[in-house]
């Protein structure tokens, strides 16, 4: 989710910093972030269980 926020501001710029481009993506995680919990909160499910993260490497 936060991709489509970064790229966009990575490609208009080349010559982007690391600062920078640390700042771009944490943007782009807090949006991901906010959009999985509005998700959970509407449907009242969890996006990211323990099966599906471990299926993903997240939790050993």
């Amino acid at each position: 989710m936060g991709t489509p926020i970064q790229k966009p501001n990575s490609e208009s710029n080349p010559d982007i910093t690391l600062p920078e481009n640390r700042t771009v993506a944490k943007q782009g995680g807090t949006i991901a972030g906010n959009a999985r919990k509005q998700i959970e909160k509407k449907s009242g499910k969890k996006v990211i269980t323990k099966s599906s993260a471990k299926r993903l490497k997240l939790i050993k």
